[in-house]
């Protein structure tokens, strides 16, 4: 059930793609660069890292909204950490629980609450919604447990464990669970031997991919990326420079290659333990991968070491035109609001990003009053206290 890919046969692919004009950001008809899942997106990252334009807001979306957040003492959110909008409402994780609110920003409730018991959690790694079962599935640390609750009433319903570690997960197929390992140097005494395993929502494993990923030799480790785009599920590991895709029947494919060119391979990475200090000045670490219907946003940082400031880089690449801007982010001229970057992507078509209250307000008060800046936005900006909860902010296509 799994297609095995040859070395040769992925070169074969890269080159066939490389030469495929509008890859670069070369200007071109539409009709030329409009790919189907099945193609292979070949990106130049490195060579364009000091090609440095504009982004309009207003070239990628029609309308933005910000809701606020609602702030009760039974609901102080820290930092948000993941957003998603299912069934009506929005779904906020922050560095201790899962918050849900409907779509005006009230809060509604807590999902589970912070202990040892049943339904109960230390805090929330990740989370994702279930579409087919109207649940939502997260998993806890440090117990590694998942708990599944009931998405609308917030009932605790059932929860499981494996015996390895995860990396993050989402639903995939419809109504099963795609689960994502991490890639460490004790990979090969772990118990798992697959990178990818589909699970049924009682946590029977169904499926796997086999680990074929070079162990880790050195000591970096991170976040996979993962999302789903045009019912296809697309992910890349930590550190690395390909995108793959995976479809319903589980066959793995290259989706993207960004074209970092890095000269240390990742599982060689090893960091010293000198903070402060860039150990790998020209390492190129895709830190986030969003995607949607006509565009990628990809954040670029460069640089390695510990607790260091790193180099960041923000690219938009347009599917319709094969154009490719560097940008510090997407000048939101729909509003003369602050400016956007989504964090995540909604059916396709609505992007969403998110910010602390202190920093929303921050930017206003060194952006003075435009005469363009509507109504609604000026009272969120005048009612809004730097200690409420954060903003939400959508970027509608349609």
């Amino acid at each position: 059930m799994i297609r095995v890919f040859t070395i040769a046969l992925l070169v074969l692919i890269c080159v066939a793609y490389s030469c495929k004009p509008g890859s670069d950001g070369s200007s071109q008809s539409p009709d030329q660069v409009r790919l189907t899942e099945s193609d292979f997106y070949a990106f130049k990252v490195r060579d364009n890292l000091n090609q440095f334009g504009e982004l309009l807001l207003s070239t990628i979306a029609k309308e933005i909204q910000y809701i606020p957040l609602e702030t009760t003492p039974a609901c102080l959110l820290s930092r948000c950490r993941q957003v998603e909008l299912f069934n009506n409402h929005i779904y906020v994780q922050d560095s201790k629980a899962l918050y849900q609110f409907d779509m005006d920003g009230s809060f509604i409730q807590q999902i589970g609450k912070i202990g040892n018991g049943p339904g109960e959690y230390g805090s929330v790694s990740w989370f994702n919604s279930i579409n087919k079962t109207n649940e939502i599935v997260l998993y806890c640390y440090p117990s590694g447990r998942i708990n599944v609750y009931d998405a609308e009433s917030g009932e605790f319903k059932r929860s499981f464990r494996f015996d390895f570690d995860l990396n993050g997960f989402l639903e995939f197929p419809p109504g099963e669970l795609t689960f994502f390992t991490w890639n460490t140097k004790r990979s090969e005494n772990q118990t798992r031997g697959s990178e990818i395993y589909i699970c049924n929502l009682e946590g029977d494993i169904i499926d796997s991919i086999p680990d074929e990923r070079m162990p880790r030799s050195g000591n970096i480790v991170g976040k996979n990326l993962h999302f789903i785009v045009n019912e296809s599920l697309h992910y890349m590991d930590t550190h690395q420079d390909t995108l793959y895709s995976l479809s319903e029947d589980i066959e793995k494919e290259s989706y993207a290659s960004f074209g970092l060119r890095n000269k240390v391979q990742a599982y060689e990475l090893k960091i010293k333990n000198q903070i402060g200090e860039v150990q790998f000045p020209d390492f190129l670490v895709i830190d986030e991968v969003i995607e949607d219907n006509v565009s990628f946003f990809i954040t670029i940082e460069k640089g390695i070491g510990l607790y260091i400031p790193v180099e960041s880089y923000k690219i938009f690449y347009d599917k319709r035109t094969g154009h490719l801007v560097n940008c510090t982010s997407v000048i939101n001229d729909l509003n003369d609001g602050m400016p956007f970057w989504p964090k995540s992507v909604y059916k396709d078509s609505v992007l969403i990003d998110f910010c602390p209250a202190i920093e929303f307000l921050d930017y206003f008060q060194t952006h003075p009053d435009n005469p363009d800046r509507p109504e609604e936005l000026k009272d969120l900006i005048n009612t809004l206290d730097e200690n409420d909860n954060p903003i939400i902010i959508l970027a509608s296509q349609q």
